[in-house]
């Protein structure tokens, strides 16, 4: 008679047994928990351990625009995995790396007025839910900026370029996560066109415009004709007043000259206050942005340009010369300094015709003195009773000191 067999577990099959229900637990979590969908954006070292969790938003409650084509750059595919994924609280400048796309103006786009929209290549599938104030500011409400971003653009006769740079430029502000503020000031036909002037009055509207929001205010001043072609360049400013548009495609990509400091430039707004502005009397095309560059370096304020050249790309709209230069503007340039405590944001005299909020930005439209000689633009530093000497005494730099042309 044969004994019983023992009933014992081998080692073998404790091991399978273990690894059985180690598999188990995986497929627990992974089908229970994993459709919570908690990801991390994949290949970005620089954000660490930073997760962002899906919440399922009614779309419909999110800001759309009327126009379709900027609709395309609001809101992700439906379908997508990362639909309305929620980063609530984080600092934008941490996660912006992941929207932005690189080259956003096609070769066959360059330089064609006709293009009512130029169209970017293919589009990241996160994108921030965006409000507005409906004063003009729009803001992302998935995480939070550390500067206030106001465009000011200078503006005369120039409708189909205007359109070009909204459609183009509004889904960029977006993808960098900008709290930002398109601000157009529209001359009118009276006058040759200022745009420094312009862009003071762009400056003091958007200090009204700022509703108790006391992060720094970062001005970028730009032509209406640009437009940028790599949208890694961020519209943010940093310690110095720096030069944006290095390369443009209608100069071969390379700087007129040197020390050109036009075109689109950033710079924080107290700095901005620190050298009084543009000057007022560049009436005309040519001068103002040298003049300004001169003031920066008189306030102790170092003018750089962006040390990426490979992304300060900008294509130009093409467009007709202007006819209306400023004949006066080396002489106005070489005496400046005269001017720079007496001519700019302290001596500005406008008025406002008409403010208009649109969807996407807001267009003021002003008027200038008829009478510019008794106006505040000439007589705030050539009046008899200024202590500012105008009569005929040659200078240093062998230039006069008396007023321009347009005060006389």
């Amino acid at each position: 008679m044969h004994e019983p067999r023992s009933k014992t577990i081998s080692v073998f099959q404790w091991k399978t047994v273990l690894f059985a229900m180690l598999f188990l637990n995986v497929l627990f979590v992974y089908h229970f928990v994993g459709r919570l969908k908690i990801n991390i954006l994949p290949d970005r070292k620089d954000t660490g351990s930073l997760y962002y969790t899906i919440k399922n938003v009614d779309p419909g409650n999110r800001v759309k625009a009327h126009n379709p084509a900027l609709n395309s750059h609001l809101a992700p595919k439906k379908n997508s995995k990362y639909y309305n994924m929620g980063i609530h609280g984080h600092n934008c400048t941490k996660i912006r790396q992941h929207f932005v796309v690189g080259q956003t103006v096609p070769k066959e786009a360059k330089n064609s007025s006709s293009k009512t929209l130029l169209k970017t290549g293919s589009q990241p599938e996160v994108l921030p839910t965006y409000s507005t104030d409906g004063r003009g500011r729009w803001f992302p409400t998935s995480c939070k900026t550390k500067q206030r971003t106001v465009i000011v653009i200078p503006y005369r006769d120039r409708a189909d370029h205007l359109k070009i740079f909204i459609e183009h430029h509004v889904p960029i502000f977006r993808r960098q996560l900008l709290d930002y503020t398109i601000i157009v000031v529209e001359q009118d036909n009276s006058k040759r066109f200022n745009r420094g002037m312009l862009f003071n009055i762009g400056y003091k509207e958007a200090l009204s415009l700022r509703d108790g929001n006391q992060a720094p205010l970062c001005l970028i001043l730009h032509d209406v004709d640009l437009l940028l072609e790599n949208d890694r360049l961020i519209y943010d400013c940093s310690q110095y007043p720096t030069h944006f548009s290095l390369a443009i495609d209608k100069f071969q990509y390379s700087l007129p000259y040197d020390w050109l400091f036009g075109g689109v430039v950033a710079l924080l707004g107290d700095q901005f206050e620190e050298t009084n502005g543009f000057g007022n009397l560049f009436f005309g095309w040519g001068g103002e942005d040298d003049d300004f560059r001169e003031r920066l370096l008189y306030a102790g304020l170092f003018p750089v340009q962006h040390d990426n050249a490979s992304i300060s790309r900008y294509s130009m709209i093409t467009h007709g010369e202007s006819k209306s230069k400023n004949e006066d503007r080396q002489n106005m340039v070489a005496t400046g300094y005269e001017r720079y405590h007496c001519d700019g944001l302290n001596s500005m005299e406008y008025a406002v015709n008409n403010t208009q909020y649109k969807e996407h930005f807001i267009i003021i439209s002003i008027t200038l003195p008829l009478n510019l000689k008794r106006s505040s633009v000439c007589q705030s530093c050539f009046s008899e009773n200024k202590d500012l000497k105008i009569d005929s005494e040659i200078s240093d730099n062998g230039t006069m000191n008396e007023p321009p042309d347009i005060c006389l």
